[in-house]
């Protein structure tokens, strides 16, 4: 289990990753980062920090966030 880290998810509005989201912030900082293309923020999670944009832009979406994992 990943427990006190920082987590980013890629596609953290869709299916698999809303229950990612839900999972791992229980006990992590979330954030998502979701082109919502097929996601949706009806499937958003408490405590997770949603950010619009392309996974190709990390950097410039996220600026300063230092993930220990990406998912």
């Amino acid at each position: 289990m990943i427990v006190g880290k920082k987590v980013l998810i890629t596609g953290g509005a869709g299916f698999i990753g809303s229950h990612l989201c839900e999972r791992l912030s229980a006990n992590n900082e979330v954030k998502s980062l979701d082109n919502y293309i097929l996601g949706s923020s009806a499937k958003h999670v408490s405590g997770v920090e949603y950010i619009e944009g392309d996974c190709r832009d990390i950097n410039e979406v996220c600026p300063g966030f230092e993930p220990h994992f990406v998912f």
